[in-house]
């Protein structure tokens, strides 16, 4: 593959694909760099063929769950993503937990469910929230936590029709997100984020695909990385290459960290295999490395072992999302503002300040948008 004047397709029209877009274009060595709704297959190979494109990038999980890579691929268009078999990683939640059980990675203790009745024998004497797990994808609002078992039965119940769902302890911690490049047998890390997942300030109201976030989370030292690079990321891949489906792209451990004695303890929570929204957005500025060369490192077995180091600017980010009114009922997120500084009280007030301007000069309109006031504002 040229490395030079390359015309690059990102399927994808979200917040997260502007993102890598704007990161793509900081470098050199891209000519241009398109953007495709995901819509179906067909569509893409037409826009493919009439833009003679040099690599793919898959955005969405959608379009990668589908198996959009396995058919470019095999039809010569070198596309960054995992396969179909990979992806089931975040495709299917019971998946990602069958292979955390065979490489030894932690997560909470849980249960599959298969009928109504099964949640009731097990939630009989129940004690605490219920984390209810919808086994699909679901647009990043497939994990409910119920407050009372009669809430959770209702979940259950009301998901049931579509296959099976998971029940997962509630754990108290420290949530952030960890972004790994692999490519198969290595996997070199690429950014940290916290974000804020419930609709409403002080985390309270319904779980959402994600309110805002910042980078770095602020909670990641030189030991932690480790454990998580040696205790979850090697020992997943190993496992992932086992099973006869490497895994090849970005992938997106979602981790609690629980303070067990004296020491903090990652617990995976799930598996993404992209990009996040809005980690993307707060996490792709910080990066110095050309982003091009890290995605076709991922694309061969190894191909990761001749890159340089990954770097980051020091600068801190803080993104703020922007939705309709509605969401996350009816409507969608809009546009994830980013701020940044070389503190997060800078970044923050930066970030603020930006969608103040934009109520001010008409560009939102405040009755018809919502938005978090408090994202990052407990890191300061």
């Amino acid at each position: 593959m040229r490395h030079r004047n390359m015309s690059v397709v990102l399927v994808g029209s979200g917040n997260r694909e502007k993102a890598i877009r704007s990161k793509i274009y900081s470098g050199s060595r891209v000519r241009a760099c398109h953007i495709i709704p995901w819509t179906n297959t067909g569509d893409v190979l037409a826009f493919l063929k009439e833009h003679k494109a040099d690599l793919v990038i898959n955005g969405p999980e959608a379009p990668i769950v589908g198996g959009l890579a396995d058919t470019l691929n095999a039809l010569g268009f070198p596309t960054v993503g995992p396969t179909a078999a990979a992806a089931r990683i975040e495709g299917s939640k019971l998946f990602g937990r069958e292979i955390c059980e065979e490489a030894g990675v932690r997560t909470p203790e849980y249960w599959r469910i298969d009928s109504e009745r099964d949640a009731e024998a097990l939630l009989a004497n129940w004690e605490g929230p219920i984390v209810v797990k919808l086994d699909d994808l679901q647009d990043g609002k497939g994990v409910i936590i119920a407050s009372t078992v009669e809430e959770a039965l209702t979940t259950v119940s009301e998901a049931l029709p579509n296959g099976p769902v998971s029940i997962e302890r509630f754990l108290v911690g420290e949530e952030i997100s960890v972004f790994f490049a692999c490519d198969g047998i290595g996997a070199r890390f690429i950014g940290d984020a916290g974000d804020k997942k419930r609709l409403l300030e002080n985390d309270e109201g319904p779980n959402t695909g994600s309110m805002g976030g910042w980078s770095p989370s602020t909670y990641l030292t030189v030991e932690l990385l480790h454990t998580i690079r040696t205790k979850i990321v090697e020992p997943v891949l190993k496992i992932m290459r086992k099973r006869g489906c490497p895994y090849h792209g970005i992938l997106y451990l979602g981790l609690m960290l629980v303070k067990v004695g004296d020491t903090i303890v990652p617990y995976l929570i799930e598996f993404n295999c992209r990009w996040g929204d809005p980690e993307a957005q707060v996490i792709l500025p910080r990066l110095k490395n050309d982003l091009i060369d890290i995605l076709i490192g991922t694309m061969t077995e190894g191909g990761l072992a001749s890159l340089p180091p990954i770097e980051f600017h020091r600068e801190k980010t803080v993104g703020i999302t922007i939705a309709d009114h509605e969401y996350p009922k009816k409507g969608k997120r809009i546009q994830t503002v980013v701020g940044s500084g070389t503190t997060f009280a800078k970044a923050r007030a930066n970030g603020y300040g930006q969608i103040k301007q934009m109520l001010y000069d008409g560009t939102l309109s405040k009755d018809k948008i919502r938005y978090r006031t408090d994202i990052a504002a407990d890191i300061l």
